[in-house]
């Protein structure tokens, strides 16, 4: 159930800024219990207008730990590329540029196998995963560097 909510936004939020000249905002918590760093996060993104020559996603992420008040701000700017199996119903995706992403226990990740809580990363560089029809992360890997979001936020 989590990752729908999560794959949800994050779909919305590539087809905002995919789709308009626009910019958009997004305003919303990630429960304690639903992230990997065990606090509630805070989540806002303002998203760049679609220029001709920016990335499929493109905008400004500002994480806040409710408990301590401490901020991260990503840049995100990214391009992104999906293949879709019909046979199995998995998703291959490309990802070049940096990015947010949430692992829950059980998807593979930078490191293996995602244990509890789950991971919330910031990666910079390209990423390669495979999403299976239950949406599970069954292949993983990134070359590139990554930082731990709950590691900068518990400082």
């Amino acid at each position: 159930m989590r990752r729908a909510i999560t794959a949800a936004l994050l779909v919305c939020v590539i087809t905002l800024v995919a789709a308009s000249p626009a910019w958009a905002f997004h305003d919303f918590i990630i429960p304690a219990d639903e992230n990997g760093c065990g606090f509630d996060l805070h989540v806002q993104a303002d998203h760049l207008p679609d220029r001709a020559r920016a990335p499929i996603g493109s905008g400004d992420i500002t994480f806040t730990n409710l408990e301590t008040g401490a901020t991260y701000l990503q840049h995100s700017r990214y391009t992104a590329t999906e293949t879709v199996d019909p046979a199995t119903g998995s998703v291959h995706v490309t990802i070049i540029g940096r990015i947010w992403i949430e692992f829950y226990p059980g998807d593979q990740g930078p490191s293996g196998e995602v244990q509890e809580p789950g991971l919330d990363l910031l990666f910079s560089g390209t990423i390669e995963f495979t999403v299976n029809e239950n949406d599970v992360f069954t292949a993983f890997s990134n070359t590139g560097e990554y930082k731990d979001l709950c590691a900068l936020l518990s400082d």
